[in-house]
């Protein structure tokens, strides 16, 4: 058990030392930025899960000093590519160091932290249920899970970008030139750290420390404090966009709060707008629909949804996007913020949704 202990951790470190190279050879990952924390937090949180997991299965003694051990592993593992990653920094003279170690602070950090405490819990569980293999690799799967609800919310939801405990932050569009922290991330950090100390407090009040194994303890206090600590994040959890951690067409429209319907356009603005321009983009969306389905042979016969934000900054806090343009076919969706009239980029988004007529590719993007 303790040689097959030790090949699991070697096989780790080679992997981690593969992707530490492999982010100082790509241009977006070889400084300290979004890009290498995003990219970090997926390869190595996987890891830190199913080696807590084979610990717990292994660990006989407090349950303290395992959960310690657990999480010092998963930051030995992010140790060596921050640090080959902080030396090629010094090569490439990235823009912002200061403002890209956050990113790493704020991303794989945390990941990696919570992944070890869920994993050592599903290593407990494993051990007390006699399911060592499936304890281990159920650790591993676990942040590719999260990666799957991302994905899923990127087809069904105008989201572009996506948080995730075991990820971190996906801005969405790395080609903006200023990716900057949102506060809704920091608010989805705390909610991961509450689930962290939650089944920090869930462990040390049911794991027995002679066999390892989940067992009836009087840990009454402790017991307690896991349930407070864990309805508050599954609260958390539902109010997703209330906290603005997620994103829906009905909420974007609730904080714009004007809609003007044409026959092939859905214009969604703001509220306060004089309600002459606003008709007037509304009739412009119209046109232009009609003019690109003429131009491209093809015959609308749905309704496209435009959504016309105050700002940039509002943009990117409600799907994502702040000083690009987006538009998604397959949601017969726009997403711009307000510009003078006629609109500049309106035609060219609003083509990429009526070429979806014309498309052979994947939710009809051309």
């Amino acid at each position: 058990m303790i040689r097959s202990w030790f090949t699991a951790r070697r096989a780790a470190l080679a992997f981690t030392f593969v992707v530490s190279v492999v982010a100082c050879l790509l241009p977006l990952t070889r400084t300290f930025g979004p890009e290498s924390a995003l990219l970090f937090a997926v390869a190595l949180s996987p890891w830190a899960g199913a080696l807590a997991a084979r610990t717990a299965l292994r660990f006989d003694g407090a349950t303290g000093p395992m959960l310690a051990f657990v999480i010092g592993e998963a930051w030995a593992l992010l140790a060596f590519p921050l640090a080959l990653v902080a030396l090629n920094g010094l090569l490439v003279d990235p823009c912002d160091p200061i403002g890209g170690l956050r990113f790493l602070l704020l991303g794989p950090l945390p990941a990696l932290t919570l992944a070890a405490v869920i994993g050592a819990a599903i290593g407990t569980a494993g051990r007390t249920l006699s399911l060592p293999r499936t304890a281990i690799t159920l650790a591993a799967l676990v942040p590719f899970g999260e990666i799957a609800r991302a994905l899923i919310d990127f087809v069904q939801s105008p989201a572009i970008f996506a948080f995730g405990h075991f990820f971190g932050y996906f801005p969405g569009t790395f080609y903006d030139r200023q990716v900057e922290i949102p506060n809704a991330w920091l608010s989805h950090r705390l909610v991961g750290f509450l689930i962290g100390v939650g089944v920090w407090s869930l462990l040390t009040a049911t794991r027995d420390p002679v066999t390892g194994r989940f067992a009836a303890r009087r840990q009454p206090v402790r017991l307690a404090f896991a349930l407070a600590l864990g309805t508050t994040a599954l609260w958390c959890t539902r109010s997703a966009l209330l906290l603005k951690h997620r994103a829906s067409s009905r909420m974007i429209a609730s904080e714009l709060g004007l809609a003007i319907d044409t026959q092939h356009c859905h214009a969604i603005l703001p509220r306060e707008l004089p309600e002459g321009v606003a008709h007037r983009i509304a009739e412009d969306c119209e046109f232009l629909i009609t003019q690109v389905s003429r131009t491209l042979g093809v015959k609308e016969d749905a309704k496209i949804s435009a959504f016309f934000f105050r700002s940039p900054e509002e943009k990117r806090d409600l799907m994502g996007a702040a000083r690009v343009y987006i538009a998604k076919p397959w949601r017969r969706e726009v997403y711009l913020q307000l510009a003078d009239y006629p609109h500049p980029v309106l035609a060219h988004e609003l083509a990429h949704v009526v070429a979806r007529h014309a498309s052979r590719g994947m939710f009809g993007v051309p």
